[in-house]
């Protein structure tokens, strides 16, 4: 997982590969994102649910999401 802030408005490139775990590789993909405003939303809870998988599972547990 990785994520990325960009600090100007545009039209963006995004190359990526998976790679399992068993150490294959995919090809190279791309993907073209549009950033239409050029702040960063700061969203402390979110930042911590996507840096703490479990917790947001332990998270879905409890309300039963």
């Amino acid at each position: 997982s990785e994520s990325h802030t960009w600090d100007t408005q545009g039209e963006y490139k995004i190359r990526a590969k998976a790679k399992d775990t068993n150490g294959l590789e995919s090809d190279w993909a791309t993907l073209s994102v549009t950033m239409p405003r050029n702040r960063a939303v700061n969203r402390p809870f979110l930042n911590v649910l996507q840096n703490h998988p479990i917790l947001y599972q332990l998270l879905q547990q409890l309300l039963q999401l």
